[in-house]
């Protein structure tokens, strides 16, 4: 299953970084960074960095709300493969980490 793959094994089980699903986390983050980083640097004319930190922070909480429907997903569908608490800590870390790395992507309106 691709969700599962092991594409480097940084660390080993039962974290497997780096996984197929982490590198996803990662990129969709980035992208939705960028993504929010047009609207709320058009909003917010002030400082680059309270902008940043405000990006960062809403693409955070997508993710947290993605999480959440991993979550719902076990709960219903009992055959998801999804994981547990460090598959969540896992993803919420890469939703975080891409969000940050598209920080220096960041420019103006």
């Amino acid at each position: 299953m691709l969700y599962s793959l092991v594409l480097i094994d940084l660390i080993g089980e039962p974290y497997s970084i780096l996984k197929y699903d982490q590198l996803v986390h990662f990129y969709c983050y980035f992208i939705a960074a960028l993504l929010i980083w047009k609207v709320v640097s058009s909003l917010n004319q002030n400082s680059k960095v309270t902008a940043s930190i405000i990006t960062v922070l809403a693409a955070s909480g997508i993710g947290g709300i993605n999480e959440i429907i991993e979550f719902l997903a076990t709960v219903f569908i009992p055959a998801t493969n999804v994981g547990g608490y460090e598959n969540t800590a896992i993803d919420i870390t890469c939703n975080f980490l891409g969000a940050c790395a598209a920080i220096p992507f960041f420019r103006p309106s």
